[in-house]
């Protein structure tokens, strides 16, 4: 996620991923990628092209909106994994997550 504009050449990476396989300007970026750093290579074999494959960038509107954001979602997977019981329980977990 970021707060700046996305480059009209990066664009594609923006559209839901389920919405963008196929389509001529993502699989051109993802083809740019994969013969830009053939060598780069994750632990588990994957390469850049596959993190493209992968990518969705977001923008927000301010910091403040994607910090709120990303607390809510760290809380959720908290919660729905069960070492957050309550997240409005805490004072300072429910501030943070009204923001």
């Amino acid at each position: 996620m970021t707060t700046r504009a996305v480059s009209s050449k990066l664009a594609p990476f923006t559209r839901e991923r389920g919405r963008r396989d196929g389509e001529a300007a993502f699989e051109a970026l993802v083809v740019s990628f994969s013969k830009k750093y053939k060598d780069v290579k994750s632990k588990s074999g994957r390469t850049l092209g596959d993190w493209s494959r992968h990518l969705r960038w977001e923008v927000g509107a301010d910091e403040r909106s994607i910090h709120a954001r990303n607390t809510r979602t760290l809380l959720m997977l908290a919660q729905g994994r069960g070492t957050l019981r309550n997240p409005r329980g805490s004072p300072k977990i429910a501030k943070a997550a009204s923001r």
